[in-house]
């Protein structure tokens, strides 16, 4: 109960739509944006449209993919579990994420 997704929207056209997967990559910051942990790589799956935008999510409505949690413990950052992205968080922290470009050419 304490997991969540990840969803990038992403503007449909000739390169996009082709995608089925995407890679992003997330990042912990506390509340003025100073980085957490380090980044970690995530794969987002498309699972449909939404007000003209394609909308990829780190876990499917059939349970493909990982979901993700978070931890207070910093050491657990990024651990390699196969069915969640385990990313570090402590109080007023936000995630940030990019979605680099050039895997849509």
């Amino acid at each position: 109960r304490y997991h969540r997704v990840i969803r990038a929207y992403i503007e449909k056209n000739d390169y996009t739509n082709r995608k089925s997967t995407i890679k992003a990559y997330i990042t912990p910051t506390d509340s003025i944006g100073n980085n957490l942990a380090g980044e970690q790589e995530i794969r987002l799956f498309k699972i449909g449209e939404e007000n003209g935008l394609l909308v990829f999510q780190s876990m499917t409505p059939a349970y493909s993919g990982k979901k993700v949690i978070f931890t207070g413990d910093p050491l657990l950052h990024g651990y390699n579990n196969p069915w969640a992205y385990v990313v570090y968080t402590n109080e007023n922290s936000r995630i940030t994420y990019r979605v680099p470009r050039s895997q849509f050419k």
